[in-house]
Parts: structure tokens; sequence; C-alpha cells
């Protein structure tokens, strides 16, 4: 049967499932917006706050497997993403919002969305440096 508990997660047509339906989905859907935010350069707010929680997206489902804890939650982006450079996309989209200085200062607390940018930016350079 190839179940090893009885989790909904911990048998192998399930973890199969996701790794070979819905993971590939997932990393593609982040992967396009943040290209397509880089290749077309848009000046539109709504473009940027997708291609912001794009790359906050494949921050929260990446992340490198130290212990059992880690397998938890079944969908885990971390493989993928180093397989290409969807973690480089991510970190330009971040640096180019970094550097938009007219759009951070829409917001009505600009110091706080440069905090959660540059944060967020941490994040995906330690995503990138893990083995």
């Amino acid at each position: 049967m190839g179940a090893f508990d009885y989790d909904s997660f911990n048998n192998d047509s399930a973890m199969d499932w996701i790794s070979n339906e819905i993971q590939p989905m997932l990393i593609d859907k982040i992967r396009k917006k943040l290209s397509f935010f880089l290749e077309c350069g848009f000046d539109d707010d709504v473009e940027k706050q997708q291609a912001e929680a794009a790359a906050a997206l494949l921050v929260l489902l990446s992340r490198p497997i130290k212990s059992i804890e880690d397998l938890r939650l079944p969908i885990n982006l971390f493989y993928l993403a180093k397989e290409d450079n969807t973690i480089d996309m991510a970190v330009s989209v971040i640096s180019k919002l970094l550097n938009g200085k007219v759009w951070i200062n829409d917001w009505s607390e600009p110091e706080e969305k440069i905090f959660v940018l540059q944060e967020l930016l941490h994040d995906l350079r330690k995503l990138k440096e893990a083995p």
C-alpha cells in the first residue's frame, strides 16, 4: 500500500501526487510572476505587490529539510527553486522593489515597508546559500 502512517499525507500515493503535480505547478506560478515583473518592468502597484507576494510565498514554501518537523508541511519547493534561478529572480524582484523609492514612499509607513522587504531579502539570501 505504500503507507507509513495514518496521516493524510503519510503515504506514497499522496506524496507522489504532491511532488509530481502540485509542487511543479506552484513553482511555475511563482516563477512566472517573478519573471513577468522583471521582464515587463511594470510601474503598477498591483504587479509590485503580487511579485513581492510570490517571493514571500517562495520563502514560506521552501526550507531546507533539517529534521522530521520540516516534513510536517507536505509542500516544499526548496529543491525545485534551487534547480533553476527562481531564488535569484526573487532576490532581483525584492532588490528592485527596495530601489523603488516612489513606491515605498507611497506607503503610510515607508520604514515598515523597507523593514519587511529587507527581511524578505535576507530570508531569500539564506535560502540561496543553503545546501
